[in-house]
């Protein structure tokens, strides 16, 4: 998303929008923030997740970068799960292909095999669509802080 403040500004709305570990607190008593994201700013790079008060298993992890340009600033976000959310979606993925690969090769019971595949299709898409929903409402909070 780009930007018209500098690098540094961008940088420093971010940093200002991520819950600091206490030794790392040296904001000074005008400058405290209500912090919106768990991670760390540093080097024009970024990796943060929204705080949380519940367990949300497809949150987004966001990796990014702040690039300088002449008219201001260039903001790139990956979006991605969470690695032990990937674990989770592969496993089970796995686990009810190679299910539907037994009940349709080794032992011939279509209906096993459609069920298998069903359940494995419904994991991807719930996790896609929940990845979705949280991704919507990471975006809108990234854009927030660049908005203030």
């Amino acid at each position: 998303m780009p930007l018209p403040c500098s690098a540094k500004r961008a940088e420093a709305l971010l940093y200002n929008s991520i819950r600091k570990k206490p030794e790392d607190v040296t904001v000074s008593l005008g400058e405290e923030s209500n912090p919106i994201f768990n991670g760390w700013v540093k080097d024009q790079k970024f990796r943060i997740s929204l705080i949380i008060k519940q367990p949300q298993s497809f949150l987004p992890l966001v990796n990014g970068t702040i690039t300088s340009t002449s008219k201001g600033c260039l903001v790139e976000c990956k979006y991605s799960l969470f690695f032990s959310t990937q674990l989770f979606i592969a496993f089970w993925s796995i686990i009810t292909a190679g299910l539907t690969i037994l009940y349709t090769l080794v032992d011939y019971q279509p209906t096993h095999a459609i069920f298998a595949f069903t359940l494995g299709v419904g994991n991807y898409v719930i996790a896609l669509s929940n990845f979705d929903l949280h991704f919507k409402r990471t975006q809108r909070h990234i854009q927030s802080v660049f908005n203030e």
